[in-house]
């Protein structure tokens, strides 16, 4: 699972972004955006084969961004919720965090096409992830107290 889920969400969209990237800098222009988890930021129990192959491609796009700073392409990490939908719905009300409509979360992806901030995450998930950074025995000490069904 873990090798199968690198694959599909770190190894094969950055194979994919490589040739773009490669001609979005030849034409001195050029816009990628990445719709990524908010458990990047605050890692969730249960999915850490999931998060480890979001995280890995969002801090490889991340390392880029010097990199093409003078090329004229710019990268938009999107950090979403779980967003409610067909595929997602065996884990509906797994986690006590708001969840979103197709609609937002379109919405949302739509915003960082248009306005090209360099990260779009909820508050609540940068607040939750630096604490968790900062104070791991703290987090570790919440995450134990947490029903099983979130995780």
């Amino acid at each position: 699972d873990v090798i199968r889920t690198a694959g599909a969400n770190y190894l094969g969209p950055a194979a994919f972004a490589v040739p773009l990237l490669s001609a979005m800098t030849h034409q001195g222009k050029g816009h990628v955006v990445a719709v990524s988890t908010s458990s990047v930021d605050l890692p969730a129990p249960g999915w850490s084969a999931y998060i480890a192959s979001k995280a890995a491609f969002d801090i490889w796009l991340g390392a880029l961004v010097p990199e093409l700073a003078k090329t004229g392409v710019s990268v938009t990490s999107v950090h979403l919720p779980r967003v409610a939908t067909s595929m997602s719905a065996p884990t509906a009300g797994r986690y006590p965090v708001p969840e979103l409509t197709v609609e937002q979360a379109a919405s949302i992806v739509g915003r960082a096409i248009v306005d090209r901030p360099r990260l779009i995450a909820p508050w609540w998930a940068r607040l939750g992830g630096a604490s968790w950074r900062l104070t791991p025995r703290v987090a570790d000490r919440v995450w134990s107290h947490l029903p099983e069904r979130w995780w």
